[in-house]
C-alpha cells in the first residue's frame, strides 16, 4: 500500500513538473514581440553592485538573479518598518527603447534599470535583449556611472545604432546633476557592441518642477 501510495506521488509531482514546463514554454512562446514584455514585472540577471566611475560593457552574469514587481525590487525583507525600507537599497526600472540592432527587421530591447544603495549613491545598468521563436536572450549588459559622474540620462536605436547619453561630470551642477550630456554611439558586431563614430558633447535642458 505505501508503495502504492508513493508511485502515485511521483506520478503526481511528474505530471505537476510537466504542466509548469509547458506553462513556461507556451508562455515564452506568446511573445510575439520584445515589445510584448513587461519589464517592469521581470527578473533580471543580477550579482552584486560594485559601482563604477564610467561606463562599460561588463558581460553577463553567472548566477543570481533579481526580480521586479511594479518596476522596482527591494533588498530587504518587504515586512521591515517603512523608515527602513525607504533607506534600503533597490532596483527599478528607469526606461525601455527599442529597434533593430543586427539588422533581421526584428526589435530588440535596451531596458535601463537605477541601482540605489538607499542613499546617495546610485549608478544605472543596461540590458539589451533579442527576442528569438519567443525566447528572450540576453545580448549584453552595461553599467554606468554615478549621476552627475556618467550616470545614464536616456537612449534610443536609430539605423542598427545604439546611442546613449551619460551625464557630463565636466559641466555639472552638484554631485546629482549635470548640465551636459555624453553622446556615445553603438553597433552590435557578432557577440559584443563596439564603440561607434565620434563621442558627442551637447547641453540638457534645465528640468522643470
Amino acid at each position: 500500500m505505501k508503495a502504492s501510495n508513493q508511485d502515485s506521488a511521483r506520478i503526481l509531482l511528474r505530471t505537476l513538473v510537466l504542466l509548469l514546463t509547458v506553462a513556461v514554454v507556451i508562455r515564452a512562446a506568446d511573445y510575439k514581440s520584445v515589445r510584448d514584455v513587461d519589464f517592469k514585472n521581470f527578473t533580471y540577471p543580477w550579482e552584486d553592485a560594485t559601482g563604477s566611475s564610467t561606463w562599460e560593457w561588463v558581460g553577463l552574469p553567472q548566477q543570481g538573479r533579481v526580480t521586479l514587481v511594479n518596476g522596482i525590487h527591494r533588498f530587504i525583507d518587504p515586512h521591515a518598518d517603512q523608515v527602513v525600507r525607504e533607506h534600503s537599497p533597490y532596483v527599478k526600472f528607469h526606461f525601455a527603447v527599442y529597434g533593430d540592432l543586427d539588422g533581421d527587421g526584428i526589435d530588440e530591447a535596451a531596458v535601463a534599470l537605477n541601482y540605489s544603495t538607499g542613499g546617495t549613491a546610485n549608478w544605472d545598468y543596461l540590458y539589451v535583449y533579442k527576442l528569438e521563436h519567443g525566447q528572450l536572450t540576453l545580448l549584453d549588459r552595461l553599467e554606468s556611472g554615478s549621476r552627475a559622474y556618467g550616470g545614464l540620462i536616456r537612449g534610443f536605436i536609430q539605423n542598427k545604432v545604439l546611442t546613449l547619453d551619460f551625464a557630463d561630470p565636466e559641466k555639472r551642477s552638484g554631485d546629482c546633476c549635470s548640465n551636459g550630456y555624453i553622446r556615445v554611439h553603438y553597433r552590435w558586431a557578432t557577440d559584443r557592441f563596439l564603440e561607434e563614430g565620434p563621442t558627442e558633447h551637447g547641453d540638457l535642458e534645465p528640468e522643470t518642477h
